[in-house]
């Protein structure tokens, strides 16, 4: 019967699904009040102005992890293929030092992530919780969607802290060139980011200026087959966007890498790595069958340039000639045929 079979493929199901290599997620998405486990203490807005005078708020922390996760083999059983999910878990607190700033006051968002919270710590002690269902969706000045909350009784001294998760398929989100700021508008106190990839891809960072790359660490996490990059850093001085001031790859401070080599189930890839590889695919694979010499094409041109005595001259015959050759018949596609024509 049906039960036994099933009771019969058990342990064959089971030693397919431990043979086979899989990278797990290693972040999930929880307010710092349950990590910490304690009541959040307001911070002194005093003491931040003096510290950061003339900002508008002050990112108590930021943290951003982005992963990629699935399985390296093809299972090849209907059900049992491990799925590639892209990971990003965002969370970050700001203090409030000026309740007339907008951006700080008013959330706005491109989309609405698969799990998020928003909680307020108010100066008066109370707590505000809000979620996906407090925005409104409305359409923003590029005509596109977007979803829109004004957080509610924010003052100076006030705490925001938002948090949002997103999982979605990795072929469709995976970047192979990687970009990361890790200077804000505001000065941040506390800096992470992470990224995590399963242990047989390949990566390359690079930079612009040595002293703009940021210093990331390489580690693992053996258990889940991760490899990881990351950075972490304190006090970090805001970046004030100027006329006529430096790129901000040329003076600020961010990270930027490429993913070189991956594999997921049956899925191998391998992207360019620089114009010259992409014209040269590009060349070998579309142009090919077009560059072949064409031998009445060929003694045509030489028929032309025979008493051309210079390069230029050459050249100034080709292009006359060129200028007289009209290709007005469209029902004409064999370069040949027309040629004869003319």
């Amino acid at each position: 019967t049906m039960k036994k079979l099933l009771f019969l493929l058990l342990p064959v199901v089971a030693i397919i699904i431990d043979y086979c290599t899989v990278a797990g997620n290693i972040t999930s998405l929880t307010p710092s009040e349950v990590v910490s486990g304690k009541p959040f203490t307001l911070p002194n807005p005093d003491e931040y102005e003096r510290k950061y005078p003339g900002e508008d708020a002050v990112y108590l922390f930021y943290d951003n992890v982005i992963e990629h996760s699935g399985g390296k083999e093809e299972i090849g059983f209907s059900g049992l293929s491990s799925k590639w999910n892209y990971h990003r878990v965002t969370k970050y607190q700001y203090l409030v030092l000026n309740p007339d700033a907008g951006r700080w006051t008013n959330m706005t968002l491109n989309y609405l992530p698969d799990s998020m919270y928003i909680t307020v710590f108010y100066p008066d002690s109370t707590v505000g919780r809000f979620g996906s269902k407090d925005f409104q969706k409305v359409k923003g000045d590029n005509g596109k969607d977007e979803y829109r909350f004004p957080l509610p009784r924010i003052a100076r001294g006030t705490v925001v802290e938002h948090g949002s998760e997103i999982t979605m398929d990795g072929w469709i989100a995976i970047r192979w060139n990687n970009d990361i700021a890790f200077q804000y508008s505001v000065p941040c106190e506390s800096l992470y980011f992470a990224f995590a990839y399963p242990e047989w891809w390949t990566i390359q960072t690079k930079k612009i200026k040595p002293e703009t790359l940021a210093p990331f660490i390489e580690t693992a996490n053996v258990p889940k087959k991760k490899k990881i990059i990351y950075y972490s850093a304190k006090d970090v001085p805001a970046y004030k966007s100027e006329p006529y001031s430096p790129y901000f790859k040329e003076a600020g401070l961010y990270v930027q890498f490429q993913v070189t080599e991956l594999k997921m189930g049956d899925m191998y890839m391998k992207p360019s790595k620089g114009w010259s590889e992409i014209s040269g695919h590009i060349f070998k694979e579309f142009f090919k069958s077009q560059t072949k010499k064409n031998s009445l094409i060929e003694g045509a041109v030489d028929n032309l340039i025979k008493n051309a005595d210079n390069p230029l001259a050459r050249l100034d015959t080709i292009l006359s000639f060129l200028y007289e050759f009209e290709l007005n018949d469209d029902n004409e596609d064999d370069v040949n045929k027309i040629f004869q024509k003319k």
